[in-house]
């Protein structure tokens, strides 16, 4: 990256960490198409009441949730997004419901994802006029891979918010005691990004 932005490698972390601390880079990782991976998603919204906020700490808190906010709604005020594994003992529907309860919502919809549209945002700060719809053609969900332990594990790495350092995959491994190398992270994360 420093080479291409004729720069050194210092300068690039520098840079980086400072938008970090001033709120403009939130996180720096991999993100993955949930239903190649096997997973069923849906956007849910609870009856949360006047007051989501501890609702929306406990739907926050599960690994599956990417997206939780509250909304200005008479009724529904807490939404947010999940993806359950298909290895899931529960699957959607009563992972919902038992969030539903942990949280003391009474009432809710599940929305499952039907179909999958995609917008290429793309920021041109060149630009004197505003920018409108993407060209890109619509995804294809690819089918869903064989999830094996190394892939779980690549997965639950790369989805880290990645350090601002030298040697950030190193890092990574070294930060969840994983038994996978550099090289064998980059060949899975690669590979996957290859198949979708």
């Amino acid at each position: 990256l420093a080479a291409s932005l004729a720069t050194t490698e210092e300068e690039i972390i520098s840079r980086i960490s400072a938008l970090r601390t001033g709120g403009i880079i939130r996180d720096i990782s991999a993100i993955f198409h949930p239903p190649a991976l096997g997973y069923r998603q849906a956007l849910v919204a609870f009856a949360a009441g006047a007051n989501p906020d501890t609702a929306g700490d406990i739907i926050a808190a599960h690994p599956g949730v990417s997206h939780c906010y509250a909304r200005n709604h008479e009724r529904y005020s807490l939404w947010f997004t999940v993806a359950v594994s298909s290895q899931s003992t529960l699957g959607l529907e009563q992972t919902v419901a038992k969030l539903a309860k942990l949280a003391g919502v009474e009432a809710y919809h599940l929305l499952p994802t039907i179909e999958t549209l995609k917008l290429a945002v793309r920021f041109d700060f060149s630009a004197d006029t505003p920018q409108h719809a993407s060209t890109l053609a619509a995804p294809v969900d690819p089918a869903p891979i064989e999830l094996t332990g190394e892939i779980i594990e690549a997965v639950s790495i790369l989805q880290r918010d990645l350090p601002a350092t030298p040697t950030p995959f190193a890092d990574l491994l070294a930060e969840t005691d994983s038994p996978l190398t550099v090289a064998e992270l980059m060949t899975i994360a690669n590979h996957l990004r290859e198949l979708g």
